[in-house]
C-alpha cells in the first residue's frame, strides 16, 4: 500500500518507521522501490522486526541479510531493530511536514488473508508511535554495533527499555 501511495504521489515520505512481526523479500523490494522513487528525498528508514523474524531469517541467504543488502543505500539513514513486538505500524513524516500513521492487522509480508488497515493524519498519534519506536531503537538498534546481526533480547529487558 505504501509503495502505491508513493507511486501515485499521494504521499512523499521524508522519515519512515516500519514496525511488523515479519517481512518477505517482496516487502523489502517494495521498500527499496519507495527509496528509489523518492530519489534521495527519503532521509531515514527505520525497521523494527520481531525476535521471531530474526530467529527464522538471520542466517546468510535469508531475509535479514537481504534486507541490509537491499536497503543500506548511500544517503539513506537506515536502522533496524529486533525486539519482542507484534505491532503492525508504519509512521511517516512527509516532505510537507504532515504526519501519517498506518496500522492494521497485517504483518508486512504476503498473505492471502483478509486484513484491515487504517490511515490516520494525526500529529499526536505520530508522536506517540515514534516515541515508542525511539525507545526500541535506543535499546535494540543493530546498526553500528560490534556484531553485525546481534541476538535480540526479550521479556523484562524489552519492557524495561520501552517503559515510560
Amino acid at each position: 500500500m505504501l509503495e502505491a501511495m508513493v507511486e501515485r504521489r499521494k504521499v512523499a515520505p521524508r522519515l519512515m518507521t516500519v514496525q511488523t512481526l515479519s517481512m518477505s523479500e517482496e516487502n523489502v523490494d517494495s521498500l527499496r522501490n519507495v527509496v528509489d522513487m523518492m530519489g534521495g528525498r527519503l532521509e531515514r528508514l527505520r525497521i523494527v522486526l520481531s525476535v521471531y523474524s530474526w530467529g527464522h531469517e538471520h542466517r546468510p541467504g535469508q531475509l535479514v541479510p537481504y534486507l541490509y543488502e537491499r536497503l543500506d543505500v548511500p544517503g539513506l539513514d537506515l536502522d533496524v531493530a529486533f525486539a519482542s513486538i507484534h505491532t503492525k505500524i508504519v509512521s511517516v513524516e512527509t516532505l510537507a511536514g504532515r504526519h501519517l500513521v498506518m496500522d492494521g492487522s497485517a504483518n508486512l509480508r504476503s498473505s492471502r488473508n483478509v486484513e484491515q488497515v487504517r490511515v490516520e493524519c494525526d500529529d499526536g498519534l505520530y508522536a506517540f508511535v515514534e516515541g515508542f519506536a525511539d525507545r526500541v531503537f535506543a535499546a535494540y538498534s543493530t546498526v553500528n554495533r560490534d556484531q553485525p546481526y546481534p541476538k535480540p533480547v526479550r521479556g523484562n529487558r524489552l519492557w524495561g527499555a520501552i517503559a515510560d
